[in-house]
Order: structure tokens, then C-alpha cells, then sequence
């Protein structure tokens, strides 16, 4: 039996991706049989006896308890156990693991730079000291190689990093369970006969890009040919700082003339996310953040049985079935945008923009799957069978065997773990389709008409910046500039040149030319 220690926030109770992932991932290993666990409840009381509750079985059979964080001594907290289990930067108990020698894997999720850095450095140093072996956990390959680079602006030192392990995050039993869509119809009050689009994530600028998404629809539903009603849910949790981002997404649909067809719901019981997902006709989500790692909810949609939209970007290729490759939304972004990037002040808005799915595309293949064309129950059929593959129990298990080979290694010895990282030029390498070069070639679309919601847009999103919008499309006449030639143009940085044309992409102002 391995005891393991671990850590719960009052998120967990929260439908974010990563609370979902700490509390299947907290049941899964004890359901082994090979793992037992203590938790320490940063939260007070009440969030214990909520733990307590929703544990009841586990907590039973004696597999789990929980200790308040100021209610236990460090002695009596690290005793009879084998190792830590840390989700993001954790810094008071990665540093207690130092102190008291234990084995420590580390599960990556958003890679939020100054707490990364310092824990970076703690087990690092703990690596080089060999005071016991210490491992990272990526649920993708992608993410994996955004962490090394990650580490390496972190640190300017002569010794290697602490190993890093793939092992995917997983979709639980009760996700291939079909919700009711009249259930789900009459949580979101919408009409038998529509036809929604929905995105089910966090609404925040880290996740994607709702603005875009917003205006894709209104795009949608001016060249749409789908009889009928058309109507668009962004769903999902939020927190105080995403109010304003909110506010812009209802005032923008309110400015497209599209807001009593877009639907915000911010708050419902992860009981009714089921229901939610059967009165959905199409799933989407267009990510163009780096920190966006993973993709539970590509997982929770395809159990669902849902034609899914998404982007060619980081781990969602590594995450989504063969037969949706050629339908993934390409992406492009600028290594010149991201080197130039703050990374000590950086915010979750730099990140986003450091990337644009393509437009056109994205408006095209949400048609073609709204209205169902003939690939679509090759898709449904393909995406239930490959989510079985993604189970909490095979990731429960893979962990367990890291575990072994961890604590049986002993102190002084570093574990061997398999498969090289290759070396990144920036963070953004290897996560889009393309990237913006001095050769890349840029075409007008004829779209940025005085009036149109193209130009609404443009004065919502860009602001101050809208007269360089104009200027740059001018630009991009006939045959189409040169990346290299409109950045001698517009007198601006090569990094906001870079930014304007990544907005261009976005909205469908500009087309980047792509050779075969």
C-alpha cells in the first residue's frame, strides 16, 4: 500500500478542468487498492465536511482522511507517509518535502510563471542534492515541452531537470452516461427545434478566446444555410477577475446584434453538465493559449457523443481521434510575439494573443458539422471509442506504477524515466500550424467595410489601435504583401506587427497565404 499526501482547494467542488481532474484523479488511485491517502484542506471547516461528504466511501473504508491545514503539526503530518502528490505550485508542501525527504511527483496544469519558477528551482536543487527522487507528470506531450522551456527561463544552472512522465488526464464512467436533451433544453430555456453550439469550459481569457468565438457565430449565421434556429452557450465557471472579460463578451454580442442568441451560464450543478451536453449539437473550443494543456472537456464532449470543433494547437492534437486530424481548426502564431513577451508580469490576455485560430475555418467547419454532414457519425462513433482509451482507471494505474518505481528507487537515485523532450525555441514552438514569418504572404479579404460587423470588431476589440488596422489592410491589395513587407509599412514593432496580424487572422480581415 502506498500513502500518499496530498492537497484540496475549495476549487475542487468547482467545474474546472483542473478541480475535475484532482477529484476523479483523488478516487481513481484509492479504487487501485493501492493507494491510500491523507489531505491537507486548505479551506476551513465547512470545505472538510464537504470532503468528507463526497469521500464518505473512501473515507470509510479508511483509504482517505483530511486534516485541516492549521489544525495538524508537520511531525504528525508527514508521518507514515511515502510520498507527495502535488497539483500546481504548491510551495509549502514541496518545501516540507524537502525538509523530510519523500518522493514527489508533481502534476502540471497552467504553468503560472513566478510560483513555476520557484518551484522549479526547489526541486531542482532537491534533484541535484539527490535527496530523493522527485518527478513532473505532463497529461500531454505538448505541455511537456512547454514546461521544459518553461524551466529553462527559469534557471541558470549546471544540472538537469527532475524527469518528466506523460501520462494523460482521463474521462470517468459516469461521462459516457447520455444526459436527456430535454432536460438540458429546459435548464437553458431554449427551443426544442434550435440548434446550439456550445463551448463548456471556464470563461476566462486562459482557456480560449469567447470573443472570437462570438463573433465566428455571428459570421456563422450571416452565411449559415442550417434551417434552423441557430443559438450559441458559452458555459462554464468563472471567478471575480473574469467579470469584466463577461461584461465585453455581452456587450460585444450586444454591438453584433447576435445577444439574444448567445447564451451565458455561469453557474450549474456538475449534475446537470450531462444534461447540458445532450441539448448540444455541436461541441466547440478554439484555444490559442500555451497554458491551455490538456482538453477534459474534448474528452467529456466525445463520451458525449458530440461533433467536436476544435483547434490544431498544443495538447489537443495529442488529445483528439485520428479521424478528426483533417478537421481540427489550423492555428498560427509568432515566435517574434512570444520571445517579446514580459514573462514576470505576463497575463493570461499576452498569452492568448500570441495566437489566432483561422477564421474561415472555423466558421466553415462549424457549419458543415451543424449541419450535419456525412462524415459526422464516422466522428461520433470514432470519438466514443477513442475516449475509452482516456479512463480514470488506466491513468490510476500508469500513476501507481510511477509510484513503485519512484519509492523504490530510493534516496540518491533518480528514477528512469523514458522518452526525450526535444529543445524549444520559444514557447510557442510546435504547438500551431503555421507561424508568421518575413516570407509569410498576406491577402486582403475585402471584408473591412465602414459598418459592418467586421468594423465593429475592430473599434470593440482593437480600440486605439483601429486606425492601424485600416492602414495595414491597405496594404494587403491584389496579389498580397509579405509579412516582411508590411512590417516596413506600418510603423509599428515587429512584435505589435506581429500582434495586428494575428488580430487580422482572427477576424477574418487578412488570409494567410499557405503553401503546399
Amino acid at each position: 500500500m502506498i500513502h500518499l499526501l496530498g492537497v484540496c482547494y475549495s476549487s475542487i467542488f468547482a467545474n474546472a478542468g483542473q478541480a475535475v481532474v484532482e477529484r476523479n484523479l483523488i478516487r481513481s488511485l484509492i479504487e487501485t487498492g493501492d493507494v491510500a491517502m491523507r489531505i491537507i484542506v486548505h479551506g476551513d471547516l465547512e470545505l472538510k465536511n464537504r470532503l468528507l461528504d463526497y469521500y464518505s466511501d473512501l473515507a470509510q473504508k479508511g483509504a482517505l482522511e483530511f486534516a485541516l491545514n492549521d489544525s495538524i503539526n508537520g511531525a504528525d503530518l508527514f508521518k507514515n507517509i511515502d510520498g507527495l502528490m502535488i497539483h500546481g505550485s504548491d510551495e509549502m508542501l514541496y518545501k516540507e518535502g524537502v525538509v523530510n525527504s519523500l518522493p514527489t511527483v508533481v502534476h502540471l496544469h497552467s504553468l503560472e510563471l513566478t510560483p513555476f519558477c520557484r518551484m522549479i528551482n526547489i526541486l531542482c536543487w532537491r534533484s541535484w542534492n539527490r535527496l530523493h527522487p522527485a518527478c513532473f507528470v505532463s497529461p500531454s506531450a505538448s505541455t511537456a515541452k512547454r514546461f521544459m522551456f518553461l524551466a529553462g527561463l527559469s534557471r541558470n544552472l549546471d544540472y538537469s531537470l527532475p524527469p518528466v512522465e506523460i501520462i494523460p488526464h482521463g474521462v470517468a464512467k459516469e461521462d459516457f452516461i447520455q444526459g436527456d436533451r430535454a432536460s438540458g433544453r429546459l435548464l437553458l430555456g431554449l427551443p426544442d427545434k434550435a440548434a446550439l453550439i456550445l463551448s463548456l469550459n471556464r470563461i476566462t481569457h486562459q482557456k480560449q478566446d469567447h470573443v472570437q468565438l462570438v463573433f465566428a457565430f455571428a459570421k456563422l449565421r450571416e452565411t449559415c444555410c442550417c434551417e434552423k434556429d441557430l443559438y450559441l452557450l458559452l458555459a462554464g465557471g468563472s471567478s471575480a477577475a473574469d467579470k469584466e472579460y463577461i461584461e465585453f463578451i455581452n456587450k460585444f454580442a450586444v454591438q453584433l446584434g447576435i445577444a439574444e442568441r448567445v447564451l451565458i451560464k455561469e453557474h450549474f450543478y456538475d449534475s446537470e453538465k450531462k444534461h447540458i451536453l445532450a441539448a448540444a449539437d455541436v461541441f466547440v473550443s478554439i484555444p490559442t493559449n500555451p497554458q491551455e494543456s490538456f482538453g477534459v472537456a474534448l474528452l467529456e464532449a466525445l463520451a458525449a457523443g458530440l461533433p467536436v470543433v476544435a483547434t490544431d494547437w498544443n495538447g489537443y492534437r495529442d488529445v483528439m481521434p485520428l479521424e478528426y486530424q483533417k478537421w481540427l481548426v489550423p492555428t498560427v502564431a509568432s515566435h517574434e510575439l512570444a520571445r517579446n513577451i514580459e514573462w514576470e508580469g505576463v497575463s493570461h490576455n499576452d498569452l492568448t494573443e500570441a495566437g489566432a485560430a483561422l477564421l474561415n475555418v472555423l466558421v466553415e467547419t462549424i457549419n458543415r458539422f451543424v449541419n450535419g454532414g456525412p462524415e459526422i457519425e464516422t466522428l461520433k462513433n470514432a470519438g466514443r471509442h477513442h475516449v475509452k482509451a482516456f479512463m480514470w482507471e488506466h491513468t490510476a494505474k500508469k500513476l501507481v506504477a510511477l509510484w513503485r518505481r519512484l519509492i523504490n528507487s530510493g534516496k540518491g537515485k533518480a528514477p528512469t524515466i523514458t522518452g526525450a523532450i526535444p529543445p524549444l525555441k520559444s514557447l510557442v514552438d510546435a504547438l500551431a500550424t503555421h507561424y508568421l514569418n518575413e516570407n509569410s504572404v498576406l491577402r486582403s479579404t475585402n471584408r473591412y467595410v465602414d459598418g459592418s460587423i467586421e468594423s465593429v470588431a475592430a473599434r470593440l476589440v482593437l480600440g486605439d489601435d483601429f486606425p492601424k488596422i485600416g492602414l495595414a489592410i491597405e496594404s494587403c491589395s491584389g496579389n498580397g504583401i509579405s509579412l516582411a513587407g508590411l512590417r516596413g509599412k506600418i510603423k509599428v514593432s515587429v512584435p505589435d506587427c506581429d500582434r495586428l496580424v494575428l488580430f487580422m487572422l482572427r477576424y477574418g480581415f487578412v488570409e494567410l497565404r499557405v503553401e503546399d
